[in-house]
């Protein structure tokens, strides 16, 4: 029996923003290991994306939760709750990955500015 209309919003329903806030910060306090091909050489970068790459492994896991929510939906509307959540994700993954690439390229743009 698909869920009910409460079921539903109880499980969507928005937290307390202190909660939010709480999150954040220990989301952006964690630290995971970077894949080299990320790795600048330079301490303050490196730790940038030390900070960076738990909201990346955060928001993976979510795009994988919200695809298996949509294999299993009965319904249209949480075909269509799936769909736009799993897309959010996908967004939110390509910005990362762009964020996680630009600390490399700002430092090779400066050492080839430093050459000439």
């Amino acid at each position: 029996m698909p869920p009910t209309r409460r079921e539903v919003e109880a499980n969507f329903k928005p937290q307390a923003p202190a909660v939010q806030h709480d999150q954040y910060w220990s989301t952006l306090l964690k630290s995971a290991a970077v894949s080299s091909e990320h790795l600048t050489g330079s301490q303050e970068w490196d730790r940038f994306l030390e900070r960076v790459q738990p909201l990346l492994n955060d928001a993976k896991q979510s795009a994988a939760m919200w695809l298996e929510r949509l294999a299993g939906a009965l319904s249209e509307s949480d075909v269509r709750v799936a769909q736009f959540n799993y897309q959010a994700c996908k967004a939110r993954i390509e910005t990362l990955e762009e964020v996680m690439a630009l600390p490399r390229e700002i430092v090779k743009l400066h050492a080839e500015q430093a050459i000439h």
